[in-house]
C-alpha cells in the first residue's frame, strides 16, 4: 500500500524507554515488552536484506522493527490475529516467519485503527488551495544536501552560515561531483506537489540564496535545502489540483495520526535498545 509505505518511511519517531533487567545475548538488538528483537529480525527488512555487524545497524531500522512489534502486539490485543476476513487467514498467519507475521499484523492495525479514521473534507481542500495558491503556482529551483547523522548536517550548516559555497560543502561532505553538466545536489525546478508537505512551509519561506535549517529526522535522514531561484509556473485552477491537495492533506493527517498512535504505545511500553 503506497500510503502505508510512505507514512512508515516518512515518520518522525521518539524512542520510548523502560526498564527490564532480563539479560540479553549479542544477537538481541532490542526488547519490547519482554519480546526480543534480534539481528535476524533486522536482516529480513526489505531495505536491509543482508546481515550486517551490529555497529552498522542504524536507529532507523531498529525503530522500524520496534514500531512494528508494538503494532503487532496491539493487533493481538484487538483480536486482529484471529480475524479470518483478511486474505491471509489465521492458519496462514500462524505459519508465517515471525518477521512476516509481525509486519502483517502491524499493517492490520495501521489500516483499521489509523488509516480508516482519516478523512479530508472538500472544505479543507478548498481552504488549503485558497490560502496556498501562490505556492501552488510557483516553481522552486532547489539544491539539497543529505546526511545520515544530524551532527554532520549541523557542521555543514555551520560552514554555509559562515559563507562557504553550497557546492563546496556538498563536495566536502561526500557528494559526487557534477556529471553531464549537472550537480547531483541540484534538484532543478520543482512543482509544489513534488516538495514533501512536511518540508514545504520551511522551504517556501526562503528567499533566493537562503538555506533552511536542518530538516528531517533520524529515521528519514537529515537534509539542508537551498533555494536558488523561483519562477512563476502555469496557472493552476482548483479543479486541476484538488486531487493533489486532497492526497497531500491525507498524507499529512496519516503521518500525524500514525505518530500519535505509535508514540502512545511507546509511552506505555517497556523498550530497551542494546
Amino acid at each position: 500500500m503506497r500510503t502505508l509505505i510512505s507514512v512508515f518511511a516518512a515518520a518522525l519517531l521518539v524512542v520510548g524507554s523502560g526498564c527490564n533487567n532480563k539479560p540479553h545475548d549479542a544477537e538481541v538488538l532490542a526488547r519490547v515488552n519482554g519480546i526480543d528483537l534480534t539481528r535476524t529480525d533486522v536482516s529480513f527488512r526489505p531495505d536491509d536484506p543482508h546481515l550486517k555487524p551490529p555497529e552498522q545497524y542504524g536507529a532507523k531500522t531498529i525503530d522500524d522493527i520496534i514500531n512494528e512489534e508494538l503494532l503487532s502486539q496491539k493487533a493481538v490485543q484487538l483480536g486482529l490475529d484471529a480475524d479470518n476476513s483478511y486474505s491471509v487467514k489465521k492458519n496462514m498467519l500462524d505459519q508465517m516467519a515471525p518477521e512476516d507475521r509481525r509486519r502483517e499484523l502491524a499493517k492490520r492495525v495501521f489500516n483499521t485503527q489509523i488509516a480508516a479514521q482519516i478523512s479530508v473534507l472538500p472544505s479543507e481542500v478548498r481552504t488549503f488551495y485558497d490560502s496556498h495558491r501562490k505556492e501552488i503556482e510557483t516553481e522552486l529551483h532547489l539544491e539539497l544536501l543529505k546526511f545520515d547523522k544530524k551532527e554532520k548536517a549541523a557542521q555543514a550548516l555551520g560552514r554555509i552560515k559562515k559563507g562557504a559555497n553550497f557546492s563546496s560543502v556538498a563536495l566536502e561532505y561526500g557528494a559526487d561531483g557534477p556529471q553531464h553538466g549537472k550537480s547531483p545536489w541540484d534538484l532543478g525546478f520543482l512543482r509544489w506537489e513534488e516538495i514533501p508537505i512536511d518540508f514545504a512551509a520551511a522551504i517556501y519561506r526562503l528567499c533566493p540564496g537562503q538555506t533552511t535549517s536542518i530538516l528531517g529526522n533520524h529515521r528519514t535522514g537529515f537534509q539542508i535545502v537551498r533555494l536558488v531561484e523561483t519562477r512563476k509556473g502555469p496557472r493552476r485552477d482548483f479543479g486541476s489540483v484538488s486531487a493533489n491537495v486532497a492526497n497531500r492533506l491525507r498524507d499529512q493527517k496519516l503521518l500525524e495520526a500514525y505518530l500519535r498512535y505509535v508514540n502512545a504505545l511507546r509511552e506505555k511500553a517497556r523498550i530497551e535498545i542494546f
